[in-house]
């Protein structure tokens, strides 16, 4: 009985096994026609943009100007520039607080 069904499966017309060699055939056969030389196409065409992008990007670059920061001299900070910096440290010392004091409830 086991051998009956086994004889089936392998050799009845048109069988599982038979089906599927045969999909898998013309899969292989249509991806290696069609798809791979598609595939390779994109692929040549994406190089070559990325190449140009990078070349654009670098030029681009170029083209902006950089800032950078430059600490000022205590000396030549006016006096209401002084008062606005101890404003910003207090803030800052007030918000490390604040935070320390979550941190403290959350570990709790």
């Amino acid at each position: 009985m086991v051998n009956n069904e086994i004889n089936e499966i392998l050799y009845q017309e048109p069988g599982v096994l038979t089906t599927t060699i045969y999909n898998a055939s013309e899969t292989l056969e249509r991806f290696n026609t069609i798809e791979q030389p598609k595939i390779e196409t994109i692929m040549d065409s994406a190089e070559d943009n990325l190449e140009v992008t990078e070349d654009t990007l670098k030029e681009i670059k170029k083209l902006f100007v950089i800032r950078q920061k430059v600490p000022v001299p205590e000396i030549e900070l006016t006096f209401e520039m002084k008062e606005k910096l101890k404003a910003f440290e207090m803030d800052t010392s007030f918000y490390k607080g604040l935070i320390g004091k979550r941190s403290n409830i959350s570990n709790n």
